[in-house]
C-alpha cells in the first residue's frame, strides 16, 4: 500500500477524527443544558433512552474502530 501525504491524511483520516470530537463536545454541551422538566407530560424521557441508545453503538463503533487502527500497518 502506497504511504500517506500529510494532505491525503488530511482528506481521508484528520478530518473525520475532528468531527467526531466536535460531535462528542456538542452531545456533551447540550446535555448539560437539560437543566429542568416541564410541568407536563413530555417524551423527553423516551429520547433521552433513544439518544443512550444512539450513544452507546456510537461508542462500540470507535471501539471497533481504534481496534482496527491498531492493527493496521504504519505507512
Amino acid at each position: 500500500m502506497k504511504p500517506l501525504t500529510l494532505e491525503q491524511w488530511n482528506i481521508q483520516v484528520s478530518r473525520h477524527l475532528d468531527m467526531i470530537s466536535s460531535g462528542a463536545k456538542l452531545v456533551a454541551r447540550h446535555a448539560c443544558l437539560l437543566t429542568r422538566r416541564p410541568a407536563f407530560e413530555s417524551l423527553a424521557e423516551d429520547d433521552l433512552r433513544r439518544c443512550e441508545r444512539e450513544l452507546c453503538s456510537a461508542l462500540l463503533l470507535i471501539r471497533n474502530s481504534q481496534e482496527k487502527y491498531r492493527s493496521l500497518e504504519e505507512e
